[in-house]
This record gives structure tokens, C-alpha cells and sequence, in this order.
């Protein structure tokens, strides 16, 4: 993650006291070697730190300056260096990029805050950071590690990849806690030409209704993006569209 990062979130439900709480672990975890009292990374709550310089977060804009001390650690970032979370059990740990504006449930807050918020902000080459050795081994893989590694593959735009971490969940009798989990991996198979695997996942995420806005949005990029290629791909977006009742 690159340095100055400032993760937000909106009512994480942890047992935890405060977000600085999190802020530590985050430096732990990306920053393990740091001695310095200028730490390089923080997590916000936007329930606690919204709305003026002394909360931590001036608004919503791109480019506004970000400072938070606490005890006697300082953070220097901007608005422009922002990631967005969200975490609601049984669903699994999102970053969100701002094609997830459609997603269901989405706090106000955070929906707010995604104009601003920059995935390049998670750097996807070199070692990955792994947390601290006291926190134990990493969790046998379940269905939010394929989820997580698919989502790095979207991010990268490498469909091949995001669809063998799909195949692998799927082959391991894993299945998500939330329906709009399934959205990364319907656009990956379509992208590499799998659209009955795509179709058939699309629908049985679209038996929730409220996940049609963001279903819709798939099938747009898709026919957008191979469509122009492809007959065949813009035909099948063009019929999932229709099947979704979606907007012209």
C-alpha cells in the first residue's frame, strides 16, 4: 500500500474502541520497520472524523489537506490519497473503487466518498505485506480469499487471472455470504468469453433485486468494452440487460 494512504470506513462492526485502534495494526502490518513518530498510514471512521480539520477530515472534495495527530504520532496525507471499506458479515472485506456506487446497502457516507477514493493506491507488485507474527498463521482459504484475490484481479485487468481464483472457489465448494460478491467474477468470465458461466451467475445474483443497478453496470462495460469486438459478447450483454429490465 503506498505510504500517506488513509483508509475510510462507516460503523465497522468490530469490538474495538476507536479507529485509532485500527490505525496501529494498519502500520504494523505496512509499515513494520518504521521507528518514526510520522506514521504513514490511518484509518478513519467517518461516523467520528467527518466534517472539519480538528475531526480529521475536512469533506468530501479531492486535494483538501488531511492532518491527524494522536499521542504524539503525526499523519500527513490528502483527500486524494483515500480508500474506501466496507465490512458487513457474513459478506466479506471490500475496498470499494467507484464503479461499486451501485452496490445495495452502500452507507451514505461512503457513497459519498468514493469520487475521491484511488485504488492505485494499493500497489499490486512485489511481496505482499503480511501482518504482524503475533496475530498468529494466516486463516485456512476460504471464500473471501478467492473473493479478495479476484477484486485485485479486476483491479489489474487481468480476467484470466481473476477467473482462475473464481474456477478455484468454485471447485472448492465455496460460495459467498453476499450475493454482489459474485460481480467481479461475472464480469471476468464474460471478458474472456465465458458469457453462459457469466449469464448463469448474473441471474442468480439477480434473484436480489436490489443488486439489478449494479448488474446492469457489468453488462454495460462488458458490451462497451468487447461488445465492439465481439457479435456474439454484445448480443449476450445486450440480452442480460434485457432480462434485467435495465435502462436504455
Amino acid at each position: 500500500m503506498e505510504p500517506g494512504t488513509l483508509a475510510l470506513f462507516d460503523v465497522m462492526p468490530l469490538n474495538r474502541y476507536s479507529d485509532n485502534d485500527l490505525t496501529a495494526m494498519l502500520n504494523w502490518t505496512y509499515a513494520p520497520e518504521s521507528r518514526s513518530m510520522q506514521i504513514s498510514y490511518k484509518f478513519f471512521d467517518l461516523t467520528l472524523r467527518l466534517g472539519s480539520n480538528i475531526a480529521g477530515l475536512p469533506g468530501f472534495e479531492k486535494d483538501l489537506p488531511v492532518e491527524h495527530n494522536q499521542r504524539g504520532t503525526f499523519f500527513k496525507t490528502t483527500t486524494s490519497s483515500t480508500l474506501a471499506l466496507t465490512y458487513n458479515p457474513p459478506a466479506c472485506l471490500k475496498i470499494l473503487g467507484t464503479e461499486d456506487a451501485l452496490l445495495p446497502d452502500l452507507p451514505e457516507r461512503l457513497q459519498r466518498a468514493l469520487p475521491m477514493t484511488r485504488l492505485e493506491q494499493i500497489r499490486t507488485g512485489g511481496t505482499p505485506a503480511r501482518p504482524p507474527a503475533v496475530l498468529g498463521k494466516e486463516p485456512a482459504h476460504g471464500w473471501c480469499y478467492y473473493f479478495q484475490k479476484t477484486e485485485l484481479a479486476r483491479q489489474q485487468g487481468d480476467w484470466p487471472m481473476l477467473v482462475s481464483f473464481a474456477d478455484q472457489a468454485f471447485e472448492a465448494g465455496l460460495n459467498p455470504g453476499d450475493p454482489a460478491e459474485l460481480l467481479p467474477m461475472i464480469e471476468g468470465y464474460a471478458r474472456v468469453g465465458n458469457l453462459d458461466r457469466a449469464a448463469s451467475f448474473s441471474r442468480e445474483a439477480g434473484k436480489q433485486a436490489n443488486l439489478h443497478p449494479a448488474l446492469c453496470a457489468v453488462w454495460e462495460r462488458v458490451g462497451e468494452q468487447i461488445g465492439k469486438d465481439q457479435e456474439t459478447a454484445a448480443k449476450a450483454a445486450a440480452g442480460e440487460r434485457s432480462e434485467l429490465n435495465c435502462l436504455p
